[in-house]
């Protein structure tokens, strides 16, 4: 019986709204992750459930992995993270992940060079580690973790 009420604790748990920040992508290697995955460019304009399932972060760059020219995977340790539009917190502070910049795109379907969001991703790329850094953070239907926006340091 206690056996029972614990496995069903574990279960009620893990279906609470919330920190559900233990994926796949924070604990594999960028080596052991799924190529359509790594860093993949979107169209112009986040979908909606962006609102609910992102979250301000300050967090230090913990290493920075390139995959081809414009792609690149980056591990961040989280310091500290603020909820956005009463959306629950997709993740806590001292926890690591890995997550690849979602960058815009032209009509044209190619890298919108004029974007102030995807300058600061480019600059992203060449930044020490060991540098703090502020932004937003988002995850995915696939549990894969994608930075919407860097701020300007």
């Amino acid at each position: 019986m206690k056996t029972f009420l614990i496995c069903m604790i574990v279960v009620l748990m893990g279906n609470i709204p919330g920190c559900q920040s233990s994926r796949v992508s924070a604990t594999k290697p960028v080596s052991q992750q799924s190529p359509s995955s790594l860093g993949q460019i979107e169209k112009t304009g986040l979908p909606a459930t962006d609102a609910e399932n992102s979250c301000r972060v300050e967090a230090v760059v913990e290493s920075i992995q390139p995959i081809n020219e414009h792609r690149f995977m980056v591990g961040l340790f989280i310091l500290k993270s603020t909820r956005v539009k009463g959306s629950g917190h997709l993740i806590e502070p001292a926890q690591r992940v890995i997550a690849s910049p979602r960058f815009i795109t032209n009509a044209s379907g190619t890298m919108d060079t004029s974007s102030a969001v995807n300058t600061s991703f480019r600059k992203l790329r060449t930044i020490p580690t060991g540098t703090t850094i502020r932004g937003m953070l988002s995850i995915d239907h696939r549990g894969s973790w994608q930075l919407l926006s860097i701020d300007e340091q």
